[in-house]
């Protein structure tokens, strides 16, 4: 639940990748034992799929000064936090970036190397939950409400995502020459 409220936090703020001329090279590297998927955020500021990084795998992006990116778990949705490190410059970490902050800094990044979201024991077994094939209704169970309410929210939120992602990828690929 924690990651879906994070995700709508980071929706409502509207960002937008500005108008930029400046080239600058991208290299997301995934150290995750996972897919991720990267999603440039438009002018307009939609999230439009990028590509897929399988687990090792790399991914070189032509991109602009300012252009705001953002990766997402695979299986999921989750966002998922980056490390960020320049040729010429220490690295640091967010948990989930601010795209503010990104946006504001004028150093071209070389580097991002996805790290794993940090979630609660709540978070994880909610997600666990959720994923299961259902073979009782979950009302039959003896969870409070709100924890009901929760995992009811969070496999929605997948299934939604899932059918979106599957639907991008279709897309993408039927439109390769």
């Amino acid at each position: 639940m924690e990651e879906i409220q994070k995700y709508e936090e980071f929706m409502s703020c509207q960002y937008k990748s500005p108008d930029s001329a400046e080239h600058v090279k991208i290299v997301f590297r995934n150290t995750l034992k996972k897919h991720i998927c990267i999603y440039w955020i438009t002018h307009n500021g939609n999230f439009m799929l990028y590509g897929l990084i399988p687990y090792g795998k790399s991914l070189t992006i032509d991109s602009y000064t300012g252009h705001l990116w953002c990766a997402r778990n695979f299986k999921n949705g989750n966002l998922v936090g980056l490390k960020f490190s320049h040729e010429n410059d220490s690295s640091f970490v967010k948990a989930i970036p601010c795209p503010k902050e990104l946006n504001d800094h004028q150093r071209n990044y070389a580097l991002c190397f996805p790290i794993d979201e940090v979630k609660s024991l709540k978070d994880i077994l909610i997600t666990y939950f959720s994923n299961l094939s259902q073979k009782i209704p979950l009302e039959e169970l003896p969870l409070p409400e709100s924890v009901v309410r929760n995992i009811t929210a969070v496999a929605s939120f997948v299934k939604d995502y899932r059918a979106k992602t599957h639907r991008e990828f279709t897309t993408a690929i039927m439109q390769r020459p």
